[in-house]
């Protein structure tokens, strides 16, 4: 979740990665889509993917709560 943490990064953690991801998808009620990017969080295909997903919304007029 920061730059840190990507691979090489002091707290590049793979297993421990998981187990977060694990955790919070787990919880997210049925009907809201998850993505899964392997990418760092850095990547400016994050933040592409991050401003579509909100236009998205915005679109069908999806409640953000």
């Amino acid at each position: 979740m920061s730059v840190i943490g990507a691979a090489g990064g002091p707290f590049h953690d793979p297993a421990a990665d998981a187990a977060l991801f694990d955790a919070l998808t787990a919880g997210v009620r049925p009907g809201i889509e998850t993505v899964d990017l392997d990418l760092a969080i850095n990547d400016p295909d994050v933040a592409t993917a991050c401003v579509r997903a909100l236009l998205d919304n915005i679109r069908r007029g999806t409640p953000a709560r």
